[in-house]
């Protein structure tokens, strides 16, 4: 619901699909790939977990940066 609250109801089905397949992370696995052969494979997952904190830190900071919508057209 939060995403097509950002798009007026002319372009709202538009804006929801582009927002949400852009916002995907389509290139975690690749980086999370080339952190674990960065620091040489098998368990060392020190540098991905930082990456999935950031990662989740940066959604938690958009979210709170989003505006409130209720009541506005």
């Amino acid at each position: 619901m939060l995403l097509s609250e950002f798009f007026p109801m002319d372009v709202r089905y538009a804006g929801v699909s582009l927002e949400y397949q852009g916002g995907q992370m389509e290139f975690a696995p690749v980086i999370a790939a080339s952190l674990l052969a960065l620091v040489g494979g098998g368990t060392n997952i020190v540098l991905v977990a930082g990456f999935v904190v950031v990662a989740a830190l940066g959604s938690v900071v958009a979210i709170w940066r989003a505006p409130e919508t209720r009541g506005h057209r």
